[in-house]
């Protein structure tokens, strides 16, 4: 029984069949191998954004690793399904997607706020220093909070050319 896992997922506008003879190289090898459409895309339903593809890529890798006892786990994209991958390891899922957001917001009105300040006394410059300390705190914590939620699950990212793997072979052709 391998001990490796890989989960491999097509790019746009993309589909899991064209990563076979990849997946079949790989399972000879004696790897785990998982080929799945990413939302929206091939056979797969879903919205189409980056945390909620990412965080698809996280539930596999969680479940791949419990139910067939894996030690490793490596994500592989092509296109844009590579930035997935690197999504995926960064911790990336709906509920810090939903924070930055709220971050954010935050920090643009303080920018904003700011910039309409024309005599920036002492007082506002030491209340805005203080107000960005507080947002890049609450941006750590929903940081270390998003890797508390997904702890230990994927070891390694691989982003490929969709070129190297899509191209058949033919004489005096090799990818």
């Amino acid at each position: 029984m391998p001990t490796k896992g890989i989960i491999m997922t097509a790019g746009f506008p993309a589909y899991r069949q064209l990563l076979d003879n990849v997946a079949t190289f790989l399972a000879e090898d004696n790897y785990l191998v998982l080929s799945h459409d990413m939302s929206s895309h091939g056979e797969s339903r879903g919205k189409y954004g980056n945390a909620e593809r990412s965080e698809n890529i996280l539930r596999l890798s969680v479940y791949l690793k419990k139910t067939f006892n894996l030690d490793r786990i490596c994500v592989m994209g092509t296109s844009m399904a590579g930035a997935i991958c690197l999504y995926s390891i960064l911790k990336y899922d709906i509920v810090t997607e939903e924070r930055i957001k709220i971050i954010q917001k935050e920090i643009d009105e303080l920018i904003l706020q700011y910039s309409k300040a024309y005599h920036l006394s002492e007082e506002f410059v030491e209340l805005y220093r203080n107000k960005r300390e507080q947002l890049e705190a609450q941006l750590i914590a929903t940081l270390k909070a998003s890797y508390a939620r997904w702890p230990n699950c994927i070891n390694t990212v691989i982003v490929l050319n969709p070129f190297l793997i899509t191209i058949p072979e033919k004489p005096g052709i090799s990818p």
